[in-house]
């Protein structure tokens, strides 16, 4: 059962980002703030999908926490499943992402239409320079900042900081 659950989970996945892309496209003209809601809309429903067809459910402890206004968030990168997630636990964020994500086709121009800041990881203090000014020009227009502050994926180990945490459950 679990199989035809996560196989119909797919196909659904498949059939409705095919047309929300084009909307995505046709959203490129608006301001940040009303591409980045419309583009949420595919994660929170993938999540909302994953907890109702494949009853992968979270909890947010913490979330009284999470402020309102502008802020930078750092986040443990452990998998896929968080960057899809985050759309529907922290208010309007970009991500801080290496630059060549924005070279994939298709995912990558989606990406660059969530604003997100790139970043050339060769170089290291332009990167971080960018960083800043980007960054500052983001919250400026009310975004929060998602980094992660490993760069990449790392394996996942216990959450015991003292900030919001996610944990999901089955």
């Amino acid at each position: 059962m679990t199989f035809i659950r996560s196989l119909l989970y797919q196909i659904i996945l498949v059939a409705v980002v095919i047309p929300y892309s084009f909307m995505v496209v046709c959203a490129a003209p608006l301001s940040r703030m009303t591409r980045w809601k419309i583009i949420a809309g595919w994660p929170q429903f993938a999540t909302w999908l994953a907890k109702h067809l494949l009853r992968i459910d979270y909890e947010v402890i913490g979330r009284e926490h999470i402020p309102a206004e502008p802020t930078v968030i750092l986040s443990k990168h452990s998998s896929a499943w968080e960057t899809i997630a985050y759309t529907s636990i922290f208010p309007p964020h970009v991500y801080v992402l290496k630059r060549e994500l924005l070279w994939l086709p298709f995912l990558g121009w989606g990406l660059a239409l969530f604003s997100p800041i790139a970043i050339n990881r060769a170089n290291r203090k332009h990167a971080i320079r960018r960083m800043i000014e980007l960054g500052r020009e983001r919250i400026a227009e009310g975004f929060s900042i998602m980094i992660y502050p490993e760069g990449t994926r790392i394996p996942r180990a216990s959450a015991a900081g003292t900030g919001p945490v996610a944990r999901s459950s089955r």
